[in-house]
């Protein structure tokens, strides 16, 4: 019998790619599943990145298929996101779907009409990180400097290889001592830094639905901030199918792997 057996937070095992076989399988646990809960990424899982991370904006058939999996009654989808609160209202506002912004920072749901923080955290760490940030924007024609209220992203997947390379470095050996004394992570995204509270956290958000009962979970993920999420799903068993799917290459927690967002958005069509 294949069984999932998820790794002890804080070691890798080998990630299996979901192949036909466990394909058909975590369909048919969804079928069979009276409670459900879908926690998805959105840059890089739902959506393959964009050059310009302004310009990301979900394509109508995306919309759509939310709407459909939300409208099922049996489910709760959250997309849980490192983006602002304000693109995610922007883009899915409109869709009854719950929304998590920042990697963990603040929260819609479904049934709800505005935003609330979950970790209140002290922001007066930017004043000495944001001006690292600023000069490094400046000399690394390119990169671009996102500002959101709990955290500072900074963008180089337009910016010349060896310059975006170059300043990178110098940028985490710059910030490193400051991250201990204010609290802060660094994190190594798809091309992009982004320091936040170390408090904020994916795996802290997912908590809030995870107390519930659910009996089948699937948490879609492509980068360092999913692996907090992979980390604290419950172990498949006979009360809950639960599956965790890194998408794209990397080491991770994840039970199995799909190669990119076009695969992703494949599966979720075939559970409706």
């Amino acid at each position: 019998v294949d069984t999932l057996n998820r790794p002890v937070p804080g070691t890798v095992s080998i990630t299996r790619t979901l192949k036909e076989k466990l394909r058909r399988r975590l369909i048919s646990d969804y079928r069979q599943a009276e409670k459900r809960l879908l926690m998805l990424d959105y840059d890089g899982s739902l959506v393959p990145f964009s050059e310009d991370y302004r310009q990301a904006e979900p394509p109508k058939a995306l919309l759509d298929l939310l709407e459909t999996l939300s409208a099922e009654p049996s489910n709760d989808v959250v997309l849980i996101s490192g983006r602002s609160s304000e693109d995610l209202e922007k883009w899915f506002g409109q869709l009854p779907i719950n929304l998590v912004a920042e990697h963990g920072a603040s929260l819609k749901k479904a049934s709800g009409k505005t935003w609330q923080t979950i970790e209140k955290a002290d922001t007066r760490w930017k004043r000495a990180i944001q001006p690292i940030f600023e000069k490094y924007t400046e000399l690394t024609p390119g990169a671009r400097l996102e500002t959101k209220p709990h955290s500072l992203v900074w963008h180089y997947r337009s910016a010349s290889p060896y310059y975006a390379s170059k300043y990178a470095v110098i940028i985490k050996r710059l910030v490193q001592p400051l991250l201990k004394s204010y609290g802060l992570e660094l994190l190594q995204g798809n091309k992009a830094l982004e320091i936040k509270n170390s408090r904020i956290g994916k795996g802290v958000a997912a908590q809030r639905w995870l107390k519930h009962h659910y009996d089948f979970i699937l948490a879609i993920g492509d980068d360092a901030t999913d692996e907090d999420l992979f980390g604290v799903l419950p172990v498949s068993s006979s009360a809950v199918k639960s599956y965790s799917l890194k998408v794209g290459r990397g080491r991770t927690l994840a039970d199995y792997r799909l190669p990119s967002s076009k695969e992703v958005i494949a599966l979720l069509k075939k559970l409706h």
